[in-house]
């Protein structure tokens, strides 16, 4: 549960509304450290690659959202990536993301890249 300025926002229900929008292959919601909500929605979201993020910007998933959840929902801050840091399992390492630790950084736990033959 994400709790900005004394709300109560599940990661869940915005990840759900990401996925509504065309284009996002994968989507993950967080609460982060804000100095003036106290903590802050903060989303990460993976373009599809076939259609290589055209019309995915921040300003654009800002407005379809705004259309589908209430103001205190909707991320404060949205972080494209190529890929999601997952473990083994292919679950997503959300305490990766919010350590800033990308998918081809190697001191993240459970992410690996063998360039090794």
């Amino acid at each position: 549960m994400i709790k900005p300025g004394g709300f109560r926002v599940s990661a869940k229900e915005v990840e759900e509304a990401i996925y509504e929008l065309e284009g996002v292959h994968e989507a993950a919601v967080l609460g982060v450290e804000d100095s003036v909500l106290g903590e802050a929605v903060k989303a990460f979201i993976v373009p599809k690659k076939e259609i290589g993020g055209l019309g995915l910007d921040v300003e654009q998933v800002r407005k379809a959202l705004s259309r589908a959840l209430p103001p205190y929902k909707l991320p404060k801050y949205i972080e494209f990536r190529k890929a999601l840091p997952r473990n083994e399992s292919s679950k997503v390492l959300k305490a990766a993301l919010r350590e800033g630790k990308t998918i081809s950084d190697p001191s993240a736990p459970g992410e690996t890249e063998n360039d090794e033959g």
